[in-house]
């Protein structure tokens, strides 16, 4: 089973991560680049290697594009994309990390906060 564009057929083992599961949680190719308003190739690009002649993005989704996939998702599948959906896989453990410190330090300020009288 496969994938094709133009007179090339991939399979989908080809496909990378995040963008591939991105755009199935759209509805496909097809129906991602309608509701995103843009163009097939483009969509389509994000879940290719970047060594291909197609100028993959490597599974990344450029981050310009984000605010406009969110949006459709609101509309259109809510709950099933989210902002850590669309970080590159490589990038999540430091996310987590990120979360975890962001946490702790908004607790702390919490907890230094004088309190008020009524």
């Amino acid at each position: 089973m496969g994938l094709t564009f133009g007179r090339k057929t991939f399979r989908l083992s080809d496909m990378l991560e995040p963008a591939h599961s991105v755009i199935t949680k759209l509805g496909g190719y097809a129906a991602a680049h309608k509701k995103l308003g843009l163009g097939k190739t483009t969509v389509y690009a994000w879940s290719r290697p970047p060594d291909t002649s197609y100028r993959g993005a490597g599974g990344s989704i450029p981050d310009k594009h984000w605010r406009k996939i969110l949006d459709v998702a609101a509309r259109e599948c809510p709950g099933e994309i989210t902002i850590a959906d669309l970080i590159p896989i490589e990038c999540r453990p430091y996310l987590d990390q990120y979360v975890a410190s962001a946490s702790s330090a908004a607790a702390t300020a919490d907890d230094e906060k004088p309190v008020s009288g009524s």
